[in-house]
């Protein structure tokens, strides 16, 4: 795979950040981690990503949604359940994982959203 779909991650934990960044780059992704989400927000709008992967919340998905309608979103939540799900789906998210998620989970879901075979 090229290093050419590039993946912005946002996270709060300091480690899911490293741990994220250097697994989506041992699979070939050009991976970038920011803790903070205006850091994220102000970094999307100087650079192109294939996809976000956040735990922003509403607030951030909303954000990039009204900026850049196209780029693909999953949300990172720590529950789950129908009325969360609907929530996210509904704000714009194109997928969400449920934490704790496997590295195989995120890669999955990533092939999904960029349609990776």
């Amino acid at each position: 795979m090229e290093k050419t779909k590039k993946i912005l991650f946002v996270d709060r934990e300091k480690n899911v950040c490293k741990v994220m960044e250097d697994s989506l780059n041992l699979f070939g992704f050009n991976a970038i981690s920011r803790r903070d989400s205006q850091e994220a927000l102000s970094l999307l709008e100087k650079e192109d990503f294939s996809l976000v992967i956040t735990n922003g919340g509403i607030g951030i998905l909303e954000e990039i949604k009204s900026k850049k309608p196209d780029l693909p979103v999953c949300v990172t939540v720590e529950y789950s359940s129908p009325t969360i799900a609907k929530k996210i789906l509904n704000a714009g998210a194109d997928s969400y994982m449920v934490k704790p998620f496997s590295i195989t989970e995120v890669k999955q879901t990533i092939e999904k959203l960029l349609k990776i075979a």
